[in-house]
This record gives C-alpha cells, sequence and structure tokens, in this order.
C-alpha cells in the first residue's frame, strides 16, 4: 500500500480527524490532507513521529514490508 492510502488508513482507524493528528504531530492539517492525497511527503523527523505515533516502522508506512 502506498503512503498516502496507509497514513490515511492509520488515522482512521485510530479514529482520528486531520486536525487531531495534525494537533499532535505539531503540524498543519494542510500538511496531513497534502500527504493523504499523494501530493507531499513528510520530512524523515516527521515519518519517525509518525511511526511511533503508530506503533510501526518507517519502512511499514512507506508500504516498503508486508
Amino acid at each position: 500500500m502506498e503512503f498516502s492510502r496507509h497514513l490515511k488508513t492509520l488515522r482512521e482507524g485510530e479514529k482520528l480527524t486531520q486536525e487531531e493528528l495534525a494537533l499532535r504531530l505539531n503540524v498543519s492539517r494542510s500538511a496531513i490532507a497534502k500527504w493523504e492525497q499523494g501530493k507531499g511527503m513528510p520530512s524523515l523527523e516527521l515519518l519517525k513521529s509518525l511511526a511511533l505515533f503508530f506503533h510501526t516502522s518507517i519502512d511499514n508506512l512507506l508500504g516498503e514490508e508486508g
């Protein structure tokens, strides 16, 4: 699964809005929206934060492992 769809699936699985996730990561809601639309990627630091938040690996977030 590509990053954008995987991020949305993980976020929805936690029953979070884009705004709620953005607040937890200290980014804008529009950043989350862009990532979920495949129009951008988070920095490495934000990928690390996302992986920690969702209890997964960066590789899994990026769709590089099963």
